[in-house]
């Protein structure tokens, strides 16, 4: 388990309506899933946060839900993979 998934769980077990946001919609569903299977509230939206009019959509999607946000926990990571690396031999 990550520690932003760790976090949120934490919130939830103290409270807190969990809003769980990822670029991959199958994982927030997934965190929000073991959320309320605890029986605390959770509600998953997808989000690239590369995509400054998407995050804008989200956030007023959840103060339309909500009306409010009270703890703001940013937990995103970003790589651009690529191939092997040459090693040139002569070093």
């Amino acid at each position: 388990m990550g520690n932003g998934k760790a976090t949120v769980i934490l919130f939830a077990r103290n409270g807190a309506h969990v809003v769980c946001v990822d670029v991959n919609r199958d994982a927030a569903e997934e965190t929000a899933g073991i959320i309320q299977g605890k029986g605390a509230a959770a509600s998953a939206f997808a989000c690239d946060v590369t995509d400054s009019s998407r995050v804008r959509d989200v956030v007023e999607q959840v103060v339309a839900r909500h009306g409010r946000f009270d703890i703001l926990h940013n937990k995103v990571g970003y790589a651009r993979m690529s191939g092997p690396i040459e090693l040139d031999e002569a070093a």
